[in-house]
């Protein structure tokens, strides 16, 4: 009888401990599960798609068709630009310059025809 009471008093801590790390882990990884829900739902719709679009392609008359070759190719602009305008604003809203901007070299060559070199050099100092 004795030793199932010690089998149960140290049952009892350990079930514990393994209820409140189950609850850290459900709690620190919750993230992760919805980042592959988000994967999974992601996903089910592009087979989605492409299923429309295998359709389409039997279906579509050749007007039809270069109407759509047309409009690929400006979606995928769009969407291109639309993904660098919203990375562009998240670094203004971090306060981190645009990469664009470091790609820009500041130096200014004057030409020697229009100006001497001290002239240049003048308007330089100012």
């Amino acid at each position: 009888m004795t030793s199932t009471t010690n089998n149960n008093r140290t049952r009892e801590p350990t079930d514990r401990l393994e209820k409140i790390i189950l609850k850290y882990i459900q709690n620190c990884t919750q993230h992760v599960r919805q980042k592959a829900e988000n994967r999974i739902l992601l996903v089910k719709a592009e087979m989605e798609e492409y299923k429309a679009l295998e359709v389409f392609e039997q279906l579509a008359t050749p007007l039809q068709w270069s109407t759509h070759l047309i409009f690929k190719s400006k979606m995928k602009l769009y969407g291109t630009k639309s993904k660098n305008y919203l990375a562009a604003t998240k670094r203004v809203e971090y306060d981190l310059p645009p990469k664009f901007i470091s790609n820009i070299d500041y130096t200014f060559k004057i030409d020697e025809f229009i100006f001497s070199k001290d002239e240049a050099q003048a308007l330089y100092n100012r």
